[in-house]
């Protein structure tokens, strides 16, 4: 989309990347890993044709007001609409101080997720997998509901959290669940329902007053 609209307005593309000393959860092998992304960040600008700037900040020098000063010649701002962690707030941020529109583009797949919602379900042994499920039914004349129509959409993730698939299924992909009626053997002979009602009556200690009901027992048991 960046480089799209750098052709549109016939301007050169500058990707700046910062990187702070401070974020939440930050630690030493966090920041290695940035900073060693940021040096491959450079090589592969450097090999694209794109003019890439990093800023790391240090305790001398915080960068407050880079972003803005960079921002001064420029026709537009396009960051990433992420909706997680500290970027929510440093989008808004930029959006206050700079002049210029900021356009903030999804680049986790072709649909943005904030179009598509929270999801109908979950994998159920993992959350890499998000179910769409919509579905039309008429009302038959005994009052039963018949599905006329069903889409599910099954959109997975990968590790880093961007979508790896995305596809629609139908009902050749559905599985029969066979309900099994067995019932559990329990020792003992079986009660019928007046033998469970009335074969307690007669019997001591039961009626709850008696010392062989355990409720009336002193100490711990």
């Amino acid at each position: 989309y960046a480089a799209a609209m750098a052709r549109h307005f016939k301007k050169p593309l500058v990707v700046y990347e910062g990187l702070k000393l401070n974020p939440p959860w930050v630690c030493a092998r966090f920041h290695q890993f940035m900073l060693e992304g940021m040096r491959e960040n450079v090589a592969a600008a450097k090999a694209m044709g794109l003019t890439y700037w990093p800023f790391v900040e240090t305790p001398g020098d915080t960068g407050r007001g880079l972003v803005r000063t960079l921002c001064a010649d420029a026709v537009l701002v396009v960051t990433d609409d992420y909706p997680q962690y500290i970027v929510p707030a440093q989008t808004r941020a930029v959006a206050a101080s700079v002049d210029v529109a900021v356009h903030a583009i999804d680049g986790n797949g072709v649909v943005p997720l904030s179009l598509l919602g929270s999801p109908t379900a979950r994998g159920t042994f993992d959350e890499d997998n998000w179910y769409y499920i919509s579905a039309r039914t008429r009302l038959q004349a005994a009052r039963f509901l018949e599905v006329e129509d069903r889409r599910v959409v099954a959109i997975s993730f990968n590790r880093q959290g961007v979508v790896s698939g995305i596809r629609e299924l139908g009902a050749a992909d559905g599985r029969d669940v066979a309900v099994v009626r067995r019932e559990t053997p329990v020792p003992g002979n079986e009660r019928t329902l007046l033998q469970a009602l009335f074969g307690n009556l007669g019997r001591p200690g039961l009626a709850g007053t008696g010392a062989s009901n355990p409720a009336n027992a002193g100490g711990r048991f």
